[in-house]
């Protein structure tokens, strides 16, 4: 409780502690002995428990949150859209989310969430293309870039540890080897990938967009050339010119049409591969008082109380 706060007198709860930690496991542990009055993400081995045993402390709905992996472009050959793409259309989305992840998150093959802000979302022609097609169309843009059986495509794949991450990324693996690609997924800690991120040491790195307002310039605005946020190296002058008139128009449909526009001009470049779209997994405990289920983040602790 900040004694300099307008409102310092009407906040229920004098102090907050966070204990950031990647081990999931743990942080179920800790919440079912008392420990915490709050998870903020629940590993999918333990979301079967609190479904059967606390489903009341489980809070779980959609969130405008994309999961994906992001291309060093400024690297050979991930500076190639061939590569780029071949390498997304690998990837079985729905394999991913229905029998590796199993918590309710949903596969994209968009950038954006759909519905924040009014935003319909794109209609994407490979997602609804067979498995085997999207193969043998990846083994053709790789040959196409110098790739083959003779000289397979090795990628670096760095992630941040989690036993959910180290899970997606050996899936991801195995269905870059189906396409004759070598995949080499190494873990590191959050703070060592984002530095790797902002000094572009990387090739290929597992990422994430998360909305911290409900428009879809939340999301486009990450690419443009001068964001500070965009991993990829990515420039492209015309997706500029895109997020930044649509940004400008004031008629709602209009903007939201422009800014279909600019995503459309991102998923073809393919700086990224969205994977999925985030389903929140949070448990809360029956004695915090206060709490929602917000669309974008958590609600502030100023909000929150403890019930005796």
């Amino acid at each position: 409780r900040n004694p300099n706060y307008r409102d310092a007198r009407a906040v229920r709860v004098p102090e907050v502690y966070w204990y950031p930690t990647q081990d999931q496991g743990a942080a179920a542990r800790r919440f079912r002995a008392g420990e915490l009055d709050t998870v903020l993400n629940v590993g999918a081995d333990d979301l079967d428990w609190f479904r059967r045993n606390q489903p009341e402390a489980l809070h779980m709905a959609p969130i405008p949150a994309t999961y994906l992996l992001v291309f060093n472009v400024t690297r050979p050959p991930f500076d190639d859209a061939r590569v780029r793409r071949a390498l997304s259309l690998a990837v079985d989305r729905e394999a991913l989310t229905d029998r590796v992840l199993q918590t309710g998150a949903r596969p994209t093959w968009t950038f954006v969430s759909p519905g924040i802000g009014g935003y319909k979302g794109l209609a994407v022609a490979d997602a609804k293309r067979p498995l085997a097609d999207r193969q043998a169309e990846a083994r053709r843009l790789l040959a196409a870039a110098g790739f083959g059986p003779d000289r397979p495509l090795a990628v670096p794949l760095l992630y941040d540890t989690t036993e959910e991450n180290r899970k997606i990324m050996v899936a991801i693996a195995a269905m870059w080897q189906a396409v004759g690609v070598q995949a080499s997924p190494t873990n590191s800690e959050f703070v060592a990938v984002l530095r790797a991120f902002r000094a572009r040491d990387y090739a290929v790195a597992r990422s994430q967009t998360f909305a911290l307002y409900d428009d879809a310039y939340a999301f486009l605005q990450q690419y443009t050339g001068t964001s500070a946020s965009n991993w990829a190296g990515w420039s492209d002058p015309g997706y500029d010119a895109a997020v930044l008139s649509a940004n400008a128009t004031l008629d709602p449909k209009a903007r939201r049409a422009g800014l279909a526009v600019a995503e459309e001009r991102l998923l073809a470049a393919q700086p990224v591969i969205p994977l999925f779209q985030y389903q929140g997994k949070v448990l809360v405990a029956p004695r915090v008082r206060g709490w929602w289920d917000g669309a974008i983040g958590t609600p502030p602790s100023r909000f929150l109380w403890l019930a005796d």
